[in-house]
């Protein structure tokens, strides 16, 4: 678990630095016990502001992005499987696959919070972080906020039918390297994109 920590403080700082334009680390931080607290909150019927998602402001300037956004930060995996096993897995197979586990995390995360959306940003070991999200958040980037070259290569597109239970959700995913969204999309972009989703 150390090392999904420190990728959580990691991408924190990278998102404050990124938020600020390099002016500052401190924006965002770690949600209380990585979103637990808001769980079991919410199982009392309580809700609880900024703590869904493993990626909370602690300063009140990071707002917008959290308001829009629940955000959830998965590190390793290597080994095991990879988003792909979502395309060819077999219909009986009972236990969830990693990236089915984060994806359905994350919707309910984002159900509970109320947000507008979600980014789920991932990184295998020895790899590059990427950042995931719903195509229409994809689509509303580019036609609502004037965001381009979103799509420019690398990045992937996928339509998965993911499970838990018996719930099934049918998705269309967009993927690409978190340095490049983020050398591409600014805080105005967000705020922006927060009037309308």
């Amino acid at each position: 678990m150390a090392k999904g920590g420190d990728f959580e403080r990691e991408i924190c700082q990278r998102l404050s630095l990124w938020w600020t334009e390099g002016e500052r680390d401190d924006i965002f931080w770690r949600s209380s016990i990585s979103g637990a607290r808001a769980t079991s909150r919410q199982k009392a019927g309580k809700s609880t502001a900024y703590q869904y998602g493993d990626v909370a402001p602690t300063d009140p300037m990071g707002a917008p992005l959290c308001d829009l956004f629940v955000i959830e930060l998965k590190r390793g995996y290597t080994k095991e499987e990879s988003i792909h096993d979502l395309l060819d897995k077999k219909e009986t197979r009972k236990s969830l696959l990693w990236f089915e586990e984060w994806l359905m995390k994350v919707f309910e995360d984002t159900e509970a919070a109320g947000a507008g959306a979600w980014l789920l940003i991932t990184r295998r070991d020895r790899r590059d972080a990427m950042v995931w999200m719903e195509e229409s958040t994809r689509g509303s980037f580019e036609e609502d906020a004037g965001v381009v070259d979103l799509e420019l290569p690398p990045c992937t597109k996928m339509e998965l039918m993911v499970r838990k239970g018996d719930v099934r959700r049918r998705v269309s995913i967009f993927g690409m390297l978190l340095e490049k969204f983020l050398g591409l999309v600014g805080r105005e972009d967000i705020i922006e994109l927060g009037k309308i989703l």
